[in-house]
């Protein structure tokens, strides 16, 4: 297997930096090899490993207990 040529500084550089719009893993569809993510609040979109398409999937609504 041939080695990665990996700048150390860029490395620790990549490490620290934080994401802007971080994703939430909020399931997993086993058979369909798919990710569920959400980038915000109630969005959610899905990323297909095969492949590495992203799918927007739409707004989510919350149920709160008591409320109708």
């Amino acid at each position: 297997m041939p080695e990665l040529d990996v700048d150390p500084d860029e490395e620790a550089q990549a490490a620290g930096a934080a994401t802007p719009h971080p994703f939430h893993i909020v399931g997993f569809h086993p058979s369909k090899e798919v990710l569920f993510l959400a980038p915000g609040a109630f969005h959610v979109v899905a990323y297909h490993l095969r492949s590495g398409k992203v799918q927007y999937l739409g707004r989510t609504t919350s149920r709160t207990k008591g409320r109708n």
